[in-house]
């Protein structure tokens, strides 16, 4: 509703004029489905240009009756989808099966770098030497792979690209940073990531480190993976500042989000970045992980808080 007419309409709208997720589009052959795009909370127009289908969002629920939301209110933009298009039977073969296809993740890189070095040291100690060299190769193309495709020296940031022909997706967000917390970034690579997270038109914001950076036309302080913020990834970026040395950065990220889940008290699942409200589920598991900040304070500065 956009204008509620009486005191019930009111509480109505506060809690049903936005939406959680976005619409995700995808095929299906069974037994795999494909997830083409990520979406806004209903698409408002469809045409067909060419090889493109072009589809017209907004983060906007339209969940009124007799005052249905205007498609010009919130944020709106236009998704091109050409790829599946222009040769279905291709890129059926190309992903056949459920992961990230089309995209590569800068993030799941980097996870999977991690793995790949664990695996091949477990297979050292374990006589497997075989095992472990074929690791370590995996793990040298890996960060390899991250350097040479998804860091973008212009912008002095690391972004996912499509795995077709790694075109970088120009969208930052702070899964960039976990090339520091997995030490997959050069120290010169580092020194420039360095100039985002506390950049306050980017991930400095009331709650720190929006999912997507606060200068981006899509971000949304309470859009679910849109600009709301996860702890998971402040945990990751506050130990990648540490392990490169930024320790005076580390401490001012894990102060700004401690100040704000000692106010409540509370630890939910995430935030708004421009309010600092909680958001979705309270007492959320891996939210904790901010306990794990305190040990690096000294223990009058804990008792203060």
């Amino acid at each position: 509703m956009v204008h509620p007419r009486n005191e019930f309409e009111k509480k109505l709208t506060e809690v049903t004029n936005f939406i959680d997720g976005p619409i995700v589009l995808f095929y299906a052959m069974p037994p795999t489905v494909n997830i083409v795009a990520a979406l806004g909370a209903r698409v408002t127009s469809i045409e067909s240009i060419g090889c493109s289908i072009l589809l017209g969002c907004s983060t906007r629920a339209s969940l009124g009756a007799d005052d249905a939301t205007p498609v010009n209110i919130g944020f709106r933009d236009i998704t091109a989808l050409t790829l599946f298009k222009g040769s279905p039977e291709r890129y059926r073969k190309l992903y056949s099966e459920i992961r990230m296809a089309p995209i590569e993740a800068v993030d799941l890189n980097c996870f999977i770098y991690i793995q790949r070095t664990v695996l091949s040291k477990l297979a050292e100690q374990l006589g497997l030497q075989h095992e472990a060299e074929e690791y370590r190769r995996l793990a040298g193309e890996t960060i390899e792979g991250i350097r040479r495709h998804m860091w973008d020296s212009e912008t002095g940031f690391c972004y996912d690209v499509l795995e077709e022909d790694h075109k970088l997706i120009r969208v930052k967000s702070p899964a960039a940073f976990t090339t520091m917390y997995a030490e997959v970034a050069s120290r010169k690579q580092a020194e420039k990531l360095l100039e985002h997270p506390l950049s306050p038109r980017e991930f400095w914001t009331r709650f720190p480190l929006p999912t997507v950076s606060a200068d981006d036309l899509g971000y949304d302080p309470r859009g679910y993976w849109r600009g709301r913020s996860w702890i998971n990834y402040v945990w990751f970026t506050y130990q990648g500042l540490k392990r490169y040395g930024f320790k005076e950065e580390a401490r001012r990220l894990a102060e700004k989000v401690l100040d704000t889940m000692a106010s409540g008290p509370n630890c939910n699942e995430n935030y708004d970045t421009s309010t600092r409200q909680p958001l979705g589920a309270p007492d959320f598991g891996w939210s904790t992980l901010t306990l794990s900040f305190l040990a690096d304070f000294p223990t009058s500065a804990v008792e203060d808080r």
